[in-house]
């Protein structure tokens, strides 16, 4: 059978969660307007699309909209403890 990653690596390295949210109408519809960022000692590292095998190009004509209004937003919810997250 098939090793899965914790066992192969030693359990004390996985720190698993599952995250059920309540589901916000205000939530866009739009795939193109879905980002996932990660998080490192509270500073976001880096952003990519959630769906990212679809090319959107309005989003690389409004790269610098989409990054100051995505920073705008990480920074007033700056409240939650943020060592280490991926942020959707």
């Amino acid at each position: 059978p098939r090793e899965c990653a914790a066992s192969a690596f030693g359990e004390e390295h996985f720190d698993v969660q599952l995250v059920v949210r309540e589901w916000m109408d205000e939530v866009p519809v739009s795939p193109e307007a879905e980002f996932r960022g990660f998080v490192h000692k509270g500073s976001l590292n880096a952003m990519t699309q959630y769906f990212s095998v679809v090319h959107f190009s309005e989003l690389v004509e409004n790269k610098d909209i989409i990054e100051q209004r995505v920073l705008e937003f990480f920074d007033s919810v700056k409240s939650f403890d943020q060592t280490r997250v991926i942020c959707d």
